[in-house]
């Protein structure tokens, strides 16, 4: 769909904004930014996409482009809360694996609250999104997660956090083996990049990182998320 100036509504874009408007995951927009290979502008210190340079780079990539109309500044999404989601998600310890499948593979069969669901389907999905790019975002963390979405019967998300007894290389960007797995099982598209954007800003708290990286008790890091996420819905 091309869109001429006068539908374009908005000079600038949030990240999220951006993954909504190509239809494409806003982890993918976060890679290609820290790859150059998307255009973006700092505005007093804050990250932005300007409009009508997204809308000539998507054309110029041949990707579609959503009407803008459909940006969700008013959804219901961003009412989520990322600490309810990780609460009934659960935090799991020492996930065996040697490799990408067999950490998946063990993470998937810690999870009692997939009842609705083939794990085996699941897990095939979890590997050949992998296979695309992977999820590995850096600093030994990796957000894997589908192409599509399964029907799992939630009422609400859920985001089960896997520390992984051995880390594993994940192939990620920086090459640092991944020792930590932040799932995400939502129940549409836009729960999906609200809640990407609410893990992006939780990953760019240095104490938090520290946390993970001590490992630190399940109520530790739920506090912890829950005190981030009320700061970053007062900015």
């Amino acid at each position: 769909m091309k869109l001429n100036n006068k539908s374009i509504g908005k000079k600038f874009l949030e990240q999220i904004e951006v993954a909504q408007l190509l239809d494409i995951p806003q982890i993918t927009i976060r890679r290609w930014k820290q790859q150059g290979k998307i255009p973006f502008k700092v505005v007093r210190n804050k990250i932005y996409f300007k409009t009508s340079d997204i809308i000539q780079w998507a054309e110029s990539h041949n990707l579609p482009i959503k009407s803008l109309d459909s940006l969700s500044s008013g959804d219901s999404s961003s009412h989520l809360s990322l600490s309810r989601a990780v609460e009934i998600g659960g935090i799991y310890y020492d996930i065996i694996g040697d490799d990408i499948y067999g950490v998946l593979s063990d993470a998937l069969d810690r999870l009692t609250f997939l009842t609705n669901v083939n794990k085996d389907k699941l897990l095939d999905d979890l590997l050949y999104r992998e296979e695309l790019a992977s999820t590995g975002v850096g600093k030994g963390i990796a957000l894997p997660h589908t192409r599509k979405r399964f029907d799992l019967g939630f009422a609400e998300p859920h985001i089960p956090i896997f520390f992984l007894k051995n880390p594993v290389d994940y192939n990620a960007l920086d090459g640092i083996p991944v020792y930590v797995l932040i799932m995400i099982f939502t129940t549409s598209t836009k729960n999906h990049l609200k809640l990407l954007s609410k893990i992006g800003f939780l990953l760019q708290n240095e104490d938090f990182l520290v946390l993970l990286q001590q490992r630190n008790k399940y109520n530790i890091l739920l506090n912890k998320i829950s005190e981030i996420e009320k700061e970053s819905e007062r900015l």
